[in-house]
């Protein structure tokens, strides 16, 4: 039943901000919509990959698919979720930015890492063609662009994944390793030769390496720590708790949230106990002291 609260709470309380969250109610709620997401992917990419291989332009609408559909409705939910659960183990809210920073800079390790393969490349033709395929899809019309993409779905789809695999392996082969052995030899040669820039290289460099995995292992810390009594709450001032179950606010009922349906107007509320005491008179009367019902 507490469970059932949980993700009540991650709905009713999708835009309250200004509340507390436990640990167990961020981690129960929270992993079963990344795994939603997550297992909607691949019908997604199925669907995508069969309008491109029936040579039919896939819908453009990105809310057809339904991991894009249910990562967007739940942004809100989840930020206010996680908002809480800083606010409960006595964080600041601006905390909650950490997993924003985590994929922006992961994107940017991803870039960066693409760019120093295709780099490191020998296959000069292969990298031309890339290049000419991105040029085409930045400047050329979209009746262009549509057949050439058309052209290499069709070539991967006739290649076959376990030749795209093997490709994708032998970019990580030992000669490969060896080139970028070689390649960064040459840079920290270059870095003592001239060491003006060097310090500021090697700082950026290494905050694009450490960001994604320090931000993400601070964001679980901050997910796991325990809850902290009011007097500690970031803020100084009582959020939830017993203040809250003073006022009446908290119920461990997990379908409170549903009372609004059932509540009467003052007026509604009068006629009732009225009723009911009139209720009371005639059995009274009829029972007690055998009075016939007028």
């Amino acid at each position: 039943m507490k469970i059932f609260s949980y993700f009540e709470n991650f709905a009713f309380k999708a835009f309250k901000f200004d509340d507390r969250a436990s640990p167990l109610e961020y981690w129960c709620v929270m992993p079963v919509i990344w795994v939603l997401i997550i297992a909607m992917i691949p019908g997604d990419a199925r669907a995508f990959w069969d309008f491109l291989l029936a040579r039919q332009i896939p819908p453009l609408n990105p809310f057809y698919y339904e991991s894009f559909t249910l990562f967007v409705v739940t942004i809100i939910p989840r930020l206010s979720l996680t908002v809480r659960r800083l606010h409960d183990s006595g964080k600041s809210g601006k905390w909650a930015k950490l997993p924003y920073v985590t994929v922006v800079s992961s994107f940017y390790l991803l870039i960066a890492g693409f760019a120093a393969m295709a780099s490191m490349s020998s296959d000069t033709n292969g990298s031309l063609g890339m290049m000419g395929l991105v040029m085409a899809l930045v400047f050329d019309s979209v009746d262009t662009v549509w057949p050439m993409i058309f052209a290499a779905a069709a070539m991967l789809n006739a290649l076959g994944w376990d030749a795209i695999w093997a490709v994708l392996s032998e970019m990580t082969s030992a000669p490969i390793a060896t080139e970028f052995g070689q390649r960064a030899g040459r840079i920290t040669q270059g870095f003592q030769d001239d060491p003006t820039n060097s310090g500021a290289v090697i700082v950026v460099t290494m905050i694009l390496i450490t960001a994604p995995f320090v931000t993400s292992m601070l964001h679980i810390f901050f997910m796991i720590s325990p809850s902290k009594p009011d007097h500690e709450l970031y803020g100084g001032a009582p959020i939830s708790g017993a203040s809250l179950r003073q006022q009446g606010e908290v119920s461990k009922n997990p379908f409170a949230g549903y009372k609004y349906l059932y509540e009467k107007s003052p007026d509604q509320d009068a006629a009732h106990k009225e009723a009911a005491k009139q209720e009371i008179r005639s059995l009274y009367q009829q029972r007690v002291l055998g009075q016939a019902n007028t």
